[in-house]
């Protein structure tokens, strides 16, 4: 982080809201954790959903997992988003959530949910 920024933290999640049969993990797992790349390494998408829109530099951290319930597993990616900008940014889950649901391998999961929690300050 440069001196003068601050850094704004963001847990995000995307459950695609569906079964996904243990022979389908790879691939579906594979296209998930694509989805999350293009976007989260996109510096003219990440610009489209913070505000301000200027950073100095964002660093993510994405994980893709089955989760159990029940008698199904739901495919679930989670990122960690650090943004070091001049002033404290906001995320706009809204347009997070059409950037990751129109994405062209999105579709196979139309129940897809996206949700995001403010990760509060380190003192």
């Amino acid at each position: 982080m440069s001196d003068g920024d601050v850094r704004s933290s963001f847990f995000l999640a995307m459950n695609t809201g569906t079964d996904c049969p243990l022979a389908d993990y790879d691939a579906d797992a594979g296209e998930l954790m694509a989805i999350a790349v293009s976007i989260l390494s996109n510096r003219e998408s990440m610009e489209s959903i913070l505000t301000p829109n200027t950073f100095t530099t964002l660093k993510s951290e994405v994980e893709v997992a089955l989760i159990p319930g029940g008698d199904t597993r739901e495919l679930v990616c989670r990122a960690l988003v650090d943004v070091d900008a001049p002033k404290s940014v906001k995320l706009d889950k809204g347009k997070l959530s059409r950037l990751w649901k129109g994405h062209e391998l999105a579709q196979k999961w139309p129940e897809m949910k996206v949700s995001k929690r403010v990760v509060p300050a380190e003192p």
